[in-house]
């Protein structure tokens, strides 16, 4: 079998294990080695290696990678080159032995190899919102949360007044693969300046809520203000009749939020949308 043979086979396996696939590179990590360079991470992962792994004995073996703290580290549990135990088991060299020279720059070559891989996946969201509006960063935060988790690599774009919003998203052209723009007030009224760049630019607009998209965002997965409009009328009435006062009311949300997709929008920026959506 070839190195590339088995390299595929191998990232395959792990792509394949839940454990093994649910790690990723978070921004703080990539911004460490863009500030390092890979070479350095490449030292790193030896001295790594040769100081956790290489010895035949280990008195804290499964416990000598952190889950945190370095690229190397998560890389390492990404790669199950964590400990001997994962060693052996997925990379088939066995326990009790030191490992040779040659050993120890197979597991740097696989740990670099992964590394290199999420820098080239990695998918840049930029948060588009007006910091002074708390509802709009409360929305960020849950959307950096999840971002993260599913490995895309994310960035604040701060405006205070409108007139900001230009020179804000110019730029983040060539910086970011997409960008999120929850619900805001500041944003939303100045959507059309946003699209003027993005969409030269090629870059998605994802939306909070679907009147952007009338203003050229690409798609969002949100409220429904007519169906809000509903929901507000139904406690309307119910004040009106006198049959409840709004400070006994609890707080209703819409259950059902919509997908709503811009194909204009998509064909302009040259996006395929799943027919299955």
């Amino acid at each position: 079998m070839t190195k590339d043979e088995w390299y595929r086979q191998l990232f395959e396996r792990l792509d394949n294990s839940r454990f093994r696939s649910s790690f990723h590179l978070k921004q703080k990590d990539i911004d460490y080695i863009n500030e390092k360079g890979l070479d350095t991470i490449r030292q790193h992962a030896k001295d790594f290696i040769a100081k956790r792994e290489a010895p035949a004995y280990i008195a804290n073996d499964g416990k000598q990678t952190p889950m945190k703290g370095h690229p190397v580290f998560i890389a390492q549990h990404a790669t199950a080159t964590c400990c001997r135990e994962c060693i052996r088991k997925w990379h088939k060299m066995q326990p009790g032995k030191e490992l040779s020279q040659v050993q120890q720059d197979y597991l740097v070559d696989v740990i670099m190899t992964w590394i290199q891989k999420e820098m080239e996946n990695a998918k840049r969201v930029a948060f588009l919102y007006n910091s002074s509006e708390q509802n709009s960063k409360f929305q960020v935060d849950i959307a950096r949360k999840k971002a993260e988790e599913i490995g895309l690599t994310t960035r604040d774009a701060t405006i205070t007044n409108p007139n900001e919003i230009q020179q804000i998203v110019q730029n983040l052209v060539g910086k970011v693969d997409a960008i999120y723009v929850p619900t805001d007030n500041m944003v939303s009224a100045g959507m059309p300046t946003v699209i003027s760049i993005t969409e030269p630019a090629k870059i998605p607009v994802i939306c909070g809520e679907e009147g952007m998209l009338k203003a050229g965002g690409l798609a969002t997965y949100g409220i429904n203000y007519y169906e809000l409009g509903k929901l507000t009328s139904k406690q309307a009435v119910k004040i009106l009749k006198g049959e409840s006062k709004p400070a006994d009311m609890p707080i209703e949300y819409l259950e059902n939020l919509t997908l709503k997709v811009n194909i204009e929008a998509a064909q302009k920026l040259n996006i395929t949308i799943p027919n299955d959506l």
